[in-house]
């Protein structure tokens, strides 16, 4: 199955997976903008892009005071659910996130 779009009066066609991916690249962007050393990809899109619903993303290394700016930017600018879990903050959650997500970026 393809999605249309358009874009300046010109038809692009989309598989669901691949507007995931963009989304993701693009919410990866974000991140490493706001100071992200590392970006995971966590939950339903973790398992399978063609049927995510949205994006679970989890992320380090952004300051605290830079974290939520961060997190707004993401919901403005995609157009898909965003959850962000900052790994900074050690919780039950935080430890499980860190072992079982899918790392999309590390800072070398």
């Amino acid at each position: 199955m393809s999605l249309q779009k358009r874009h300046s009066g010109v038809t692009c066609y989309y598989t669901p997976e691949t507007q995931v991916k963009e989304h993701i690249d693009r919410a990866t962007e974000i991140l490493v903008a706001a100071g992200a050393n590392r970006v995971y990809l966590f939950g339903s899109s973790a398992r399978d892009l063609q049927t995510a619903r949205d994006l679970d993303l989890a992320c380090s290394g952004i300051p605290p005071q830079n974290f939520m700016r961060a997190y707004g930017e993401l919901l403005m600018t995609l157009p898909v659910g965003v959850d962000l879990l900052d790994l900074d903050r050690e919780t039950p959650v935080s430890r499980v996130v860190a072992r079982r997500a899918r790392l999309l970026y590390e800072r070398s």
